[in-house]
C-alpha cells in the first residue's frame, strides 16, 4: 500500500479484517511479517526498528550472511515491525515527518 520515509510516518485507512503488515528494504535480502487483524474505528500504531539480527549477519557475512541470518523467519530482513501503545507513539510523531 506504501512505503515510509526514514525517520517518518504513514497513515494508512484501511477496512476492517485480517491484513498482513510487511517490511521489506530495495536492497535487503528478507522481509518482516506481522499479521494484524484490524477492528472498523480503531487507530493501530506500528514501530519500524532495525534489526540487530541482521546486522550481525552482514557485518560477519556481508550480503550473503544477511541472507542466511533472514533466510525461513516471518521477520527477517533489516528491520522489524512492531505494535506500539497509542500512548507511546504519539510523543514520537512529534519528532517524525509525515511520509508523502
Amino acid at each position: 500500500m506504501g512505503s515510509c520515509d526514514y525517520a517518518g510516518f504513514k497513515v494508512f485507512d484501511i477496512i476492517a479484517g485480517k491484513h498482513t503488515l510487511t517490511v521489506d528494504v530495495w536492497d535487503s535480502p528478507g522481509t518482516c511479517e506481522l499479521p494484524i487483524d484490524v477492528s472498523g474505528g480503531n487507530e493501530y500504531f506500528f514501530e519500524i526498528k532495525p534489526r540487530l539480527g541482521n546486522f550481525l549477519g552482514g557485518l560477519l557475512g556481508g550480503p550473503i550472511g544477511s541472507a542466511i541470518e533472514s533466510s525461513g523467519k516471518q521477520c527477517g530482513g533489516a528491520f522489524a515491525v512492531e505494535p506500539v501503545a497509542k500512548e507511546l507513539a504519539i510523543p514520537k510523531l512529534a519528532d517524525l515527518k509525515m511520509t508523502q
